[in-house]
Protein backbone atom coordinates (compact mmCIF):
# COMPACT_ATOMS: atom_id res chain seq x y z
CA UNK A 1 0.00 0.00 0.00
CA UNK A 2 1.46 3.44 -1.09
CA UNK A 3 0.70 6.67 0.61
CA UNK A 4 1.58 10.10 -0.09
CA UNK A 5 1.97 13.10 2.09
CA UNK A 6 3.62 16.54 2.34
CA UNK A 7 6.62 16.99 4.44
CA UNK A 8 8.65 19.91 3.95
CA UNK A 9 7.49 20.82 0.65
CA UNK A 10 8.90 17.55 -0.40
CA UNK A 11 6.62 13.90 -1.03
CA UNK A 12 7.57 11.15 0.72
CA UNK A 13 6.22 7.99 -0.59
CA UNK A 14 5.85 5.37 2.26
CA UNK A 15 5.36 2.04 2.20
CA UNK A 16 3.60 -0.48 4.52
CA UNK A 17 5.15 -3.81 5.35
CA UNK A 18 2.31 -6.57 4.91
CA UNK A 19 4.70 -9.41 6.60
CA UNK A 20 2.58 -10.24 9.70
CA UNK A 21 -0.23 -10.71 7.37
CA UNK A 22 1.50 -12.46 5.15
CA UNK A 23 3.02 -14.80 7.55
CA UNK A 24 -0.81 -15.41 8.78
CA UNK A 25 -1.44 -16.92 5.63
CA UNK A 26 1.03 -19.16 5.07
CA UNK A 27 1.04 -20.41 8.92
CA UNK A 28 -1.46 -23.07 7.88
CA UNK A 29 -0.15 -24.56 4.53
CA UNK A 30 3.26 -24.50 6.78
CA UNK A 31 1.22 -26.99 9.28
CA UNK A 32 0.35 -28.94 6.52
CA UNK A 33 3.00 -28.91 5.46
CA UNK A 34 4.61 -30.33 8.06
CA UNK A 35 1.75 -32.41 9.04
CA UNK A 36 2.35 -34.50 5.65
CA UNK A 37 5.89 -34.36 5.99
CA UNK A 38 5.48 -36.31 9.28
CA UNK A 39 2.90 -38.94 7.84
CA UNK A 40 5.70 -39.23 4.96
CA UNK A 41 8.69 -39.83 7.08
CA UNK A 42 7.27 -41.41 10.22
CA UNK A 43 3.86 -42.76 8.78
CA UNK A 44 4.30 -46.29 11.53
CA UNK A 45 4.38 -43.66 14.38
CA UNK A 46 1.53 -41.40 13.41
CA UNK A 47 -0.44 -44.11 12.63
CA UNK A 48 0.42 -45.89 16.65
CA UNK A 49 -0.16 -42.22 17.64
CA UNK A 50 -3.39 -41.89 16.01
CA UNK A 51 -4.69 -45.24 17.03
CA UNK A 52 -3.59 -44.59 21.06
CA UNK A 53 -5.40 -41.51 20.83
CA UNK A 54 -8.39 -43.06 19.21
CA UNK A 55 -8.30 -45.65 22.10
CA UNK A 56 -8.03 -42.83 24.78
CA UNK A 57 -11.05 -41.89 23.19
CA UNK A 58 -12.93 -44.51 23.26
CA UNK A 59 -12.24 -45.23 26.24
CA UNK A 60 -13.13 -42.58 28.25
CA UNK A 61 -16.49 -41.92 26.16
CA UNK A 62 -17.11 -45.71 27.53
CA UNK A 63 -16.57 -44.75 31.00
CA UNK A 64 -18.60 -41.89 31.03
CA UNK A 65 -21.26 -43.08 29.64
CA UNK A 66 -21.48 -46.71 30.79
CA UNK A 67 -18.86 -47.94 33.25
CA UNK A 68 -19.49 -44.93 35.90
CA UNK A 69 -23.32 -44.83 35.75
CA UNK A 70 -22.79 -48.80 36.59
CA UNK A 71 -20.42 -47.71 39.38
CA UNK A 72 -22.60 -45.30 41.07
CA UNK A 73 -25.42 -47.47 40.65
CA UNK A 74 -23.84 -50.43 42.52
CA UNK A 75 -22.28 -48.35 44.80
CA UNK A 76 -25.90 -46.90 45.60
CA UNK A 77 -27.66 -50.43 45.38
CA UNK A 78 -24.78 -51.59 48.00
CA UNK A 79 -25.67 -48.32 50.40
CA UNK A 80 -29.53 -49.32 50.66
CA UNK A 81 -28.42 -53.24 51.32
CA UNK A 82 -26.17 -52.43 53.78
CA UNK A 83 -29.04 -49.69 55.51
CA UNK A 84 -31.83 -52.61 55.47
CA UNK A 85 -29.31 -55.04 56.80
CA UNK A 86 -28.42 -52.46 59.51
CA UNK A 87 -31.85 -51.40 60.69
CA UNK A 88 -33.36 -54.94 60.40
CA UNK A 89 -30.69 -56.07 63.12
CA UNK A 90 -31.27 -53.00 65.19
CA UNK A 91 -35.01 -53.90 65.02
CA UNK A 92 -34.43 -57.61 65.77
CA UNK A 93 -32.30 -57.00 68.98
CA UNK A 94 -35.39 -54.64 70.12
CA UNK A 95 -37.77 -57.65 69.83
CA UNK A 96 -39.21 -58.67 73.61
CA UNK A 97 -42.42 -60.55 72.24
CA UNK A 98 -45.52 -61.57 70.27
CA UNK A 99 -48.63 -61.93 70.76
CA UNK A 100 -51.17 -63.72 68.04
CA UNK A 101 -54.70 -62.43 69.32
CA UNK A 102 -58.13 -63.68 67.63
CA UNK A 103 -59.38 -60.71 66.98
CA UNK A 104 -63.27 -61.47 67.58
CA UNK A 105 -63.13 -62.96 71.14
CA UNK A 106 -59.87 -60.65 71.72
CA UNK A 107 -57.71 -63.22 73.62
CA UNK A 108 -54.30 -64.32 72.74
CA UNK A 109 -54.07 -67.80 71.06
CA UNK A 110 -50.67 -67.43 70.82
CA UNK A 111 -47.14 -65.96 72.01
CA UNK A 112 -43.46 -66.14 71.49
CA UNK A 113 -41.01 -64.79 73.89
CA UNK A 114 -38.09 -63.15 71.73
CA UNK A 115 -35.93 -62.11 75.07
CA UNK A 116 -36.71 -64.33 77.23
CA UNK A 117 -37.37 -61.93 79.77
CA UNK A 118 -40.52 -59.71 79.19
CA UNK A 119 -42.82 -59.48 81.63
CA UNK A 120 -45.92 -58.70 79.69
CA UNK A 121 -49.92 -60.29 80.72
CA UNK A 122 -50.70 -61.17 77.44
CA UNK A 123 -54.54 -61.50 79.04
CA UNK A 124 -54.53 -58.04 80.58
CA UNK A 125 -53.12 -55.98 77.28
CA UNK A 126 -54.76 -57.76 74.58
CA UNK A 127 -58.19 -55.93 74.44
CA UNK A 128 -56.92 -52.40 75.10
CA UNK A 129 -54.23 -53.22 72.46
CA UNK A 130 -57.34 -54.68 70.28
CA UNK A 131 -59.50 -51.45 71.21
CA UNK A 132 -56.68 -49.14 70.56
CA UNK A 133 -55.25 -50.39 67.14
CA UNK A 134 -58.74 -50.42 65.76
CA UNK A 135 -58.86 -47.00 65.65
CA UNK A 136 -56.20 -46.80 62.81
CA UNK A 137 -53.48 -45.07 65.03
CA UNK A 138 -50.31 -43.88 62.52
CA UNK A 139 -50.85 -46.67 59.57
CA UNK A 140 -47.49 -47.11 58.45
CA UNK A 141 -47.52 -49.44 55.15
CA UNK A 142 -46.58 -52.97 55.01
CA UNK A 143 -49.32 -55.59 53.50
CA UNK A 144 -52.62 -57.06 54.47
CA UNK A 145 -54.46 -54.08 56.42
CA UNK A 146 -51.21 -52.41 57.43
CA UNK A 147 -48.80 -52.18 60.42
CA UNK A 148 -49.99 -49.88 63.22
CA UNK A 149 -47.74 -48.77 65.97
CA UNK A 150 -48.47 -47.35 69.46
CA UNK A 151 -46.83 -46.75 72.28
CA UNK A 152 -47.68 -49.15 75.45
CA UNK A 153 -45.65 -48.25 78.53
CA UNK A 154 -41.51 -48.75 77.74
CA UNK A 155 -42.61 -50.87 74.47
CA UNK A 156 -43.42 -49.88 71.16
CA UNK A 157 -46.08 -51.92 69.88
CA UNK A 158 -46.37 -52.47 66.13
CA UNK A 159 -50.16 -54.38 65.07
CA UNK A 160 -50.70 -56.51 61.95
CA UNK A 161 -54.34 -57.37 61.00
CA UNK A 162 -55.77 -60.47 58.78
CA UNK A 163 -59.45 -61.25 58.63
CA UNK A 164 -60.00 -63.00 61.83
CA UNK A 165 -56.42 -62.74 63.89
CA UNK A 166 -54.11 -59.97 64.95
CA UNK A 167 -50.24 -59.83 65.94
CA UNK A 168 -49.12 -57.78 68.41
CA UNK A 169 -44.89 -57.07 68.66
CA UNK A 170 -43.77 -55.49 71.48
CA UNK A 171 -40.05 -54.21 71.22
CA UNK A 172 -38.22 -51.11 72.91
CA UNK A 173 -37.78 -49.17 69.76
CA UNK A 174 -39.31 -48.48 66.37
CA UNK A 175 -38.43 -51.23 64.18
CA UNK A 176 -37.46 -51.46 60.12
CA UNK A 177 -39.39 -51.20 57.04
CA UNK A 178 -38.63 -54.79 56.62
CA UNK A 179 -40.16 -56.12 60.10
CA UNK A 180 -43.44 -54.25 59.26
CA UNK A 181 -43.70 -56.09 55.69
CA UNK A 182 -42.54 -59.51 57.36
CA UNK A 183 -45.05 -58.75 60.36
CA UNK A 184 -47.95 -58.44 57.64
CA UNK A 185 -46.94 -61.31 55.89
CA UNK A 186 -46.73 -63.55 58.83
CA UNK A 187 -50.26 -62.92 60.01
CA UNK A 188 -51.48 -63.66 56.35
CA UNK A 189 -49.95 -66.98 56.44
CA UNK A 190 -51.22 -67.55 60.11
CA UNK A 191 -54.62 -66.34 59.11
CA UNK A 192 -54.72 -69.21 56.04
CA UNK A 193 -53.35 -71.73 58.45
CA UNK A 194 -55.70 -71.07 61.01
CA UNK A 195 -58.73 -69.49 59.79
CA UNK A 196 -61.00 -73.02 59.79
CA UNK A 197 -60.48 -72.52 63.64
CA UNK A 198 -62.75 -69.53 63.46
CA UNK A 199 -65.78 -71.21 61.65
CA UNK A 200 -67.12 -72.91 65.22
CA UNK A 201 -64.80 -71.22 67.62
CA UNK A 202 -64.72 -72.73 71.30
CA UNK A 203 -61.85 -71.61 72.53
CA UNK A 204 -59.84 -74.89 71.77
CA UNK A 205 -56.29 -74.11 71.32
CA UNK A 206 -54.25 -77.53 71.00
CA UNK A 207 -54.20 -77.64 67.15
CA UNK A 208 -52.41 -74.18 67.03
CA UNK A 209 -49.98 -75.37 70.14
CA UNK A 210 -49.13 -78.64 68.03
CA UNK A 211 -48.06 -76.95 65.00
CA UNK A 212 -45.82 -74.59 67.68
CA UNK A 213 -42.77 -75.36 65.94
CA UNK A 214 -44.25 -74.68 62.50
CA UNK A 215 -45.15 -71.64 64.18
CA UNK A 216 -41.88 -70.88 65.48
CA UNK A 217 -39.74 -71.13 62.00
CA UNK A 218 -42.19 -68.66 60.59
CA UNK A 219 -41.77 -65.93 62.87
CA UNK A 220 -37.97 -66.60 62.87
CA UNK A 221 -37.83 -66.47 59.08
CA UNK A 222 -40.43 -63.36 58.36
CA UNK A 223 -39.01 -61.39 61.32
CA UNK A 224 -35.12 -62.16 60.97
CA UNK A 225 -35.05 -63.40 64.28
CA UNK A 226 -32.65 -66.62 63.28
CA UNK A 227 -30.04 -63.85 63.10
CA UNK A 228 -30.27 -64.51 66.69
CA UNK A 229 -29.00 -68.33 66.19
CA UNK A 230 -26.42 -70.35 65.27
CA UNK A 231 -25.45 -70.86 60.98
CA UNK A 232 -24.59 -73.70 59.56
CA UNK A 233 -23.20 -74.68 56.12
CA UNK A 234 -25.36 -75.61 53.01
CA UNK A 235 -25.05 -79.69 52.71
CA UNK A 236 -25.90 -79.22 48.85
CA UNK A 237 -22.78 -76.69 48.02
CA UNK A 238 -19.61 -78.11 47.08
CA UNK A 239 -16.24 -76.93 47.95
CA UNK A 240 -16.11 -75.69 44.09
CA UNK A 241 -19.29 -73.71 44.77
CA UNK A 242 -17.63 -72.20 48.02
CA UNK A 243 -14.19 -71.05 45.50
CA UNK A 244 -16.18 -69.23 43.03
CA UNK A 245 -17.03 -66.64 46.46
CA UNK A 246 -14.74 -63.81 47.56
CA UNK A 247 -11.64 -64.06 49.81
CA UNK A 248 -13.58 -62.39 52.52
CA UNK A 249 -16.75 -64.53 52.24
CA UNK A 250 -14.72 -67.90 51.74
CA UNK A 251 -12.69 -66.86 55.30
CA UNK A 252 -16.20 -66.81 56.77
CA UNK A 253 -17.72 -69.87 55.36
CA UNK A 254 -14.18 -71.45 56.70
CA UNK A 255 -14.80 -70.04 59.99
CA UNK A 256 -18.41 -71.70 60.15
CA UNK A 257 -17.43 -75.06 58.89
CA UNK A 258 -14.71 -75.26 61.22
CA UNK A 259 -16.38 -73.59 64.58
CA UNK A 260 -19.59 -74.90 66.29
CA UNK A 261 -22.66 -72.46 67.17
CA UNK A 262 -21.29 -69.87 64.90
CA UNK A 263 -23.99 -66.92 64.95
CA UNK A 264 -23.63 -63.41 63.38
CA UNK A 265 -22.51 -62.01 66.55
CA UNK A 266 -19.56 -64.47 66.95
CA UNK A 267 -18.77 -64.09 63.13
CA UNK A 268 -18.35 -60.14 63.81
CA UNK A 269 -16.47 -60.75 67.12
CA UNK A 270 -13.98 -63.57 65.17
CA UNK A 271 -13.47 -60.66 61.97
CA UNK A 272 -13.42 -57.69 64.14
CA UNK A 273 -10.56 -56.16 62.23
CA UNK A 274 -12.74 -55.67 59.09
CA UNK A 275 -15.25 -53.03 58.57
CA UNK A 276 -18.79 -54.62 60.55
CA UNK A 277 -20.82 -53.20 58.43
CA UNK A 278 -19.03 -55.35 55.20
CA UNK A 279 -19.37 -58.45 57.50
CA UNK A 280 -22.55 -58.17 58.46
CA UNK A 281 -23.58 -57.84 54.33
CA UNK A 282 -21.63 -60.38 53.40
CA UNK A 283 -23.42 -62.96 55.68
CA UNK A 284 -26.68 -61.88 55.37
CA UNK A 285 -25.84 -62.50 51.13
CA UNK A 286 -24.36 -66.02 52.19
CA UNK A 287 -27.33 -66.45 53.93
CA UNK A 288 -29.41 -65.47 50.75
CA UNK A 289 -27.81 -67.24 48.56
CA UNK A 290 -28.06 -70.37 50.35
CA UNK A 291 -24.35 -70.99 51.02
CA UNK A 292 -25.24 -70.78 54.83
CA UNK A 293 -28.52 -72.13 56.19
CA UNK A 294 -30.48 -70.64 59.54
CA UNK A 295 -31.65 -72.61 62.31
CA UNK A 296 -34.65 -74.41 61.56
CA UNK A 297 -37.76 -74.72 64.51
CA UNK A 298 -39.75 -77.53 63.26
Amino acid sequence: MLTRCTRDNKITIIKFSHTSAESSTTSSPAFGKLIKWLFTEFTPYMIAGLAVIAIVFVSFTVYLAVIRPKRQKEHSKKKQYLDKVSKTLSSVISMKKLIIVYSEAGVPVFEYDISGETSVDSSLVTGLLQAVSGMGIEISGGTAKGVRKLDYGDFVVSCAASEHYATYLFTTGEISKDIMQGLAIFIEWFEKRFKHLTDIWDGNLDEINDKKGQIDDKIAEDLFIWTLYPLSLNPMKTEKDFTKLGQYSQNIINFVKTTKGVTIGLILEYFAKYPKEETVMLTFALVEDMYLLRKRFR
